[in-house]
């Protein structure tokens, strides 16, 4: 059995797809593997519905799978076994949260089917397999972080590495209520990329820039600073590119979390999913999750 965590974004969101630098934690929802020695070679998936089907038509037709599987060659492997996929943690009912779940599927997969590859060969075999699924997409960020299982500095084609966060930079997770596609984002970023090139630079180059100022030697109320400026960009870009991705639900969100004097910025792509309040002030921040559990919100700390 195999297990990897889902991620959240503290920042460098849409940057990191252009050269900037992004840092991720782990979060405690983990997709989990299992390979097994079984006469049925059955696959069985919980996403969040329990489903089971034949191995060899599991691997054709579910697109995760049968991306790592390729990349892997390793369907020889899998003869004579059973195999289960479980990322039921990344639901809330049949709501999916935002959290990574392919991503994970994909790290645990490969630590599972490549158990003895050194860990930055299982990285490069966990980014290919998720590229191949996402037909070339995405910056490999999560992947990264959900083979590393730790919070992590990451820029795409040039580092990965653990981040240490300081242990008074305290973390609530929330939930906004509407689910988002980052892929629908990310296109349709790309289509205002070309149609206002001067404009999408000035943004990208603003949030790289805040992004890279965001150190682990910083002291906790300087790192909430650039938090913050991060956020007031995200929230212009969103504004001036007219993708909306900052938007009711996360402005909601923040003119609360602001009222417990706490930091507050979308995780991710936005539109929706999460969100993270920050402080420097554990008590403050565990007054906002009561808030938030009385309110009935999704929410959890960031350990």
């Amino acid at each position: 059995m195999t297990s990897t965590p889902g991620k959240l974004f503290l920042i460098g969101e849409y940057s990191v797809l252009h050269g900037g630098p992004a840092v991720l934690t782990p979060v405690p929802q983990r997709a989990v593997t299992t390979i097994s020695d079984d006469r049925k070679h059955q696959l069985t998936m919980k996403f969040p519905d329990t489903h089971h089907m034949p191995m060899e038509k599991g691997i054709e037709q579910q697109p995760l799978l049968n991306a790592v599987v390729n990349e892997l060659d390793c369907r020889a492997q899998l003869e004579g076994c059973s195999l289960t996929l479980d990322t039921h943690d990344f639901f809330c009912g049949d709501i999916k949260l935002g959290l990574g779940s392919s991503a994970a599927l994909t790290a645990s997969l490969v630590k599972l089917l490549s158990p003895d590859l050194p860990l930055e060969h299982q990285l490069e075999k966990a980014i290919s397999s998720h590229r191949r699924f996402q037909n070339g997409k995405g910056s490999g960020a999560d992947i990264a972080l959900s083979i590393m299982d730790t919070a992590i500095r990451f820029q795409k084609d040039v580092t990965v590495e653990p981040f240490a966060l300081p242990k008074n930079l305290h973390m609530l997770a929330i939930w906004t209520g509407v689910s988002a596609s980052t892929t629908e984002y990310v296109a349709r970023l790309e289509t205002w990329r070309k149609e206002a090139p001067k404009r999408f630079s000035y943004h990208i180059n603003r949030l790289r820039t805040v992004a890279e100022s965001f150190a682990s030697d910083l002291p906790t109320e300087q790192l909430l600073k650039v938090l913050h400026r991060f956020g007031r960009y995200l929230n212009e870009f969103s504004e001036d590119s007219n993708l909306n991705f900052y938007n009711e639900p996360h402005i909601a969100l923040r003119k609360e979390v602001e009222s417990a004097h706490c930091v507050y910025k979308p995780s991710g792509a936005g539109g929706g999913d999460f969100g993270i309040a920050f402080s420097a002030n554990k008590d403050e921040l565990t007054i906002l999750a009561e808030r938030m559990k009385y309110s009935e919100r999704i929410a959890f700390i960031i350990e």
